[in-house]
């Protein structure tokens, strides 16, 4: 499965990027890890792992492959989301909601080592996906509208709303604008 959680530029936020993983997903039996001093601080080293009884695993220096979650995940995609901004125009500032909309289709895809279960199947015991392509034109349900004005927008679909309304709750651009929010999607334009 692949968990993605954004951060600014600051290495500052990765352990409470973590802490989210640890919250949303559970603790992990051992974080395989480069020698990054982030990830051999103190916040991460007393607090989170052993907090959390998480053994530490170091790669050796100059040897990325021998972190699988780098090897597979992050190159993956990386490299896919590349493609599906270039192939469809989609504007360079919604980079982040492709890798994660690419996390989601990859974990709600059956695979052959979880017996033909998807990732999310495997690790929460269900699996909700509704496909749309990524920036695909839809309309949404604007409630801030009032009689006369029609409520239905135009705007994009940019992935799943996670922990928020049901399974048909989506992330949604605005058509006119760079603004992204939570609706209900109804259909494609």
């Amino acid at each position: 499965m692949i968990n993605v959680y954004g951060m600014t530029a600051n290495e500052r936020e990765a352990p409470s990027a973590y802490r989210d993983f640890i919250r949303d997903e559970g603790a992990p039996t051992l974080l395989q890890r480069d020698n990054s001093k982030v990830q051999t601080g103190k916040v991460f080293a007393e607090i989170i792992n052993r907090t959390f009884a998480v053994r530490d695993g170091l790669t050796e220096p100059y040897h990325p492959q021998q972190n699988p979650a780098e090897l597979r995940a992050v190159k993956w995609l990386k490299a896919h989301s590349q493609v599906i901004m270039d192939r469809n125009e989609i504007p360079s500032w919604l980079w982040f909601l492709v890798v994660r909309y690419l996390a989601d289709l990859n974990n709600h895809c059956a695979d052959e080592t979880l017996n033909w279960h998807t990732p999310v199947e495997a690790r929460h015991g269900n699996s909700a996906f509704l496909q749309f392509e990524f920036y695909e034109p839809i309309y949404y349900l604007d409630l801030q509208t009032s009689f006369p004005s029609l409520k239905e927008k135009p705007g994009h679909w940019l992935g799943v709303a996670h922990n928020v309304g049901d399974n048909l709750t989506y992330r949604i651009s605005c058509k006119d604008s760079h603004q992204t929010f939570i609706a209900v999607c109804y259909i494609p334009l």
